[in-house]
């Protein structure tokens, strides 16, 4: 009977134990109440991207919440397990409730979850395996309220710190940064140990030991600082931690930019190409910060050193632009009056968003964020000038200009004291030149005159004329802002950049000598068969249908190169080339009206 007895106890007590064991588990929570972070073991879960609070709301397990984390796109949650674990996740539906998480990378709709209408909660209970975890959006803006891991005992050591990579950047707005990390083990050898931190300039780890206790466990926070005294390009460095035969580290990576450069005030053309900062991302600043203060680099595309920023993303999209707004705004300085062109596009929202500068609302706006806005140039005096808008928009490119009184028109010796010209300001024609729009072709393969230019006349801005000078030689032209718009058909377009273009169904000419170098007129670029031409900056190029099109056209005041049709079929060399009246080369085969050297020819 005592053995018996003995053998009872001995099985309860051996159950008792089993379940004792099998129970044994370890329990992480995080709660997002009142606009903060409580975890029950600090740096347990840890946190990537853009981290905000709102205003969600709702009641669980007998706590109300009065905010919760706004899941952004970029907001993520991670933590780690050694074991089986579950994982229980409340969001809120207080607003924005059609919106879900994910989990791991997989969407969990609404309904994996269950709601609590009443407490304005989904609750979702998740089982998942030892690893690496995370928490993100999975569709729009969910409110997040709480987190609880409860993973399995497991009799494995385990030595783990947390998280695995630290960025430390100090800036001159910036000089001293830290963050923290945590060290957390089980069923470890208890002692004491210290951390291997290595010497870098500037950084710091407090404390340096640890301590894991009898019952073999290890959780520990340590605060990492960084405040260097040098600049420093990037670099790496590795803190860790051993326990017996157990290793574990963090990757910390630094960089050090101490030296503050003052903002330079521009007075020259200058440009702020957004994709050409050096830069892919950086997190938003409170108060404005020069470009060159936060490592981007000084170029010709890009004057760092020039523009400030401040707002929530001064690079975006990948390094391709940075965005404005009502209170995220850019800015520079101008000792002389100018223009500035904006390049910008909606950031993908519904309806028009208007670029604002110094703080007036302009007439361009975007509203789909499918296509980039350029606008004309928009006068600015010298001061500072801020750009945003009244909604959010992508910047991608702004270009100064400062303000001239005077502009060069070049006419280059061999071209018959011809030359073209274009410019975005109106001015004032001088002594020595008439100028032509052109606004036809005629049946001698002329080009008609429209608008007549003398010297004293304003030529509107935008305007592409012919010159014809008195000499060759360089003529300054004052500029004349209060020149008339221009008006009619011009067959010249000129640009201010060079630009490719060969738009289909049109020929273009450019103003050169004959393949012989004996007249000057409208021809093909050179490398070219017409269909395209390169513009050069400044200059004007001719643009005419197929139908009106030739091998080239003369002026009304000069003999033509290309003359009148001729019936001599004598005249014609079967041996060179020839061309029809569209421009096309053409066999002896051809009949009609052929072009051969400059004349025209009936071939029968």
């Amino acid at each position: 009977m005592k053995r018996n007895l003995h053998a009872l106890i001995t099985m309860l007590l051996m159950c008792f134990l089993g379940v004792v064991g099998a129970n044994a588990q370890s329990t992480y929570t995080v709660s997002f109440n009142n606009k903060q972070d409580t975890q029950s073991t600090p740096g347990w879960f840890t946190f990537e991207g853009k981290h905000n609070y709102s205003d969600f709301t709702g009641t669980y397990d007998g706590v109300t919440y009065t905010s919760g984390l706004k899941m952004e796109s970029s907001t993520t949650v991670k933590f780690s397990t050694t074991a089986n674990a579950t994982v229980t996740f409340v969001q809120s539906t207080s607003k924005n409730p059609d919106r879900y998480l994910s989990l791991d990378g997989t969407a969990v709709p609404q309904t994996d979850g269950t709601a609590d209408a009443a407490n304005t909660v989904i609750v979702y209970t998740k089982t998942i395996a030892a690893g690496d975890h995370m928490i993100r959006q999975g569709f729009g803006q969910a409110g997040l309220l709480f987190i609880k891991v409860v993973q399995e005992a497991s009799t494995q050591p385990t030595l783990t710190l947390n998280p695995a990579t630290i960025n430390l950047n100090a800036y001159p707005f910036s000089p001293k940064v830290s963050d923290t990390f945590m060290l957390s083990g089980e069923n470890l050898t208890a002692g004491d140990y210290n951390l291997n931190v290595p010497t870098v300039d500037g950084l710091t780890v407090s404390p340096t030991a640890f301590t894991v206790g009898t019952d073999g466990k290890c959780n520990q926070q340590f605060t990492i600082t960084y405040e260097p005294t040098k600049d420093t390009e990037p670099a790496t460095a590795t803190i860790s931690a051993t326990v017996g035969t157990l290793s574990d580290a963090i990757t910390v990576n630094y960089s050090a930019l101490v030296t503050a450069k003052e903002q330079r005030t521009v007075s020259a053309a200058t440009t702020w190409d957004f994709s050409k900062t050096g830069l892919t991302a950086f997190e938003g600043v409170k108060t404005p910060v020069l470009y060159a203060n936060i490592g981007a680099t000084t170029s010709d595309d890009f004057a760092a050193d020039a523009m400030t920023y401040v707002g929530s993303y001064p690079v975006s999209d990948g390094g391709t632009a940075c965005r404005v707004s009502a209170s995220n705004t850019l800015s520079f300085k101008t000792s002389v009056a100018g223009t500035i062109i904006v390049t910008f596009s909606n950031t993908g929202g519904n309806g028009a968003r208007y670029l604002v500068v110094n703080g007036e609302k302009t007439n361009y706006s975007e509203a789909t964020g499918k296509a980039d806005v350029t606008t004309d140039p928009i006068s600015v005096a010298a001061d500072t000038v801020t750009i945003n808008s009244d909604k959010d928009i992508k910047i991608k490119k702004v270009v100064f200009e400062p303000a001239v009184s005077e502009l060069s028109i070049v006419v280059k010796e061999g071209y018959s004291n011809y030359a073209t010209f274009y410019s975005t300001k109106g001015y004032t024609l001088p002594e020595g030149l008439a100028a032509y729009t052109i606004s036809g072709i005629d049946d001698n393969n002329k080009v008609v005159y429209g608008n007549t230019y003398n010297a004293g006349d304003a030529v509107p801005a935008k305007t592409a004329v012919l010159v014809k000078a008195t000499a060759a030689g360089t003529y300054t032209a004052s500029v004349n802002a209060d020149a008339a718009e221009f008006s009619g058909t011009n067959l010249l377009n000129g640009s201010e950049t060079r630009t490719a273009i060969n738009e289909a169904g049109y020929m273009y000419y450019v103003l050169t000598n004959d393949a012989n170098n004996a007249n000057t007129g409208f021809y093909w670029q050179k490398g070219t068969d017409g269909t395209s031409v390169t513009t050069v900056a400044g200059r004007a190029y001719l643009k005419v249908t197929k139908a009106q099109a030739a091998k080239g056209f003369s002026f009304p005041d000069e003999t033509t190169g290309i003359s009148a049709v001729s019936t001599s079929a004598n005249s014609l060399n079967d041996s060179a080339e020839m061309y029809n009246l569209a421009g096309q080369r053409v066999t002896k085969a051809y009949k009609g009206v052929v072009i051969q050297n400059g004349k025209k020819f009936i071939n029968k």
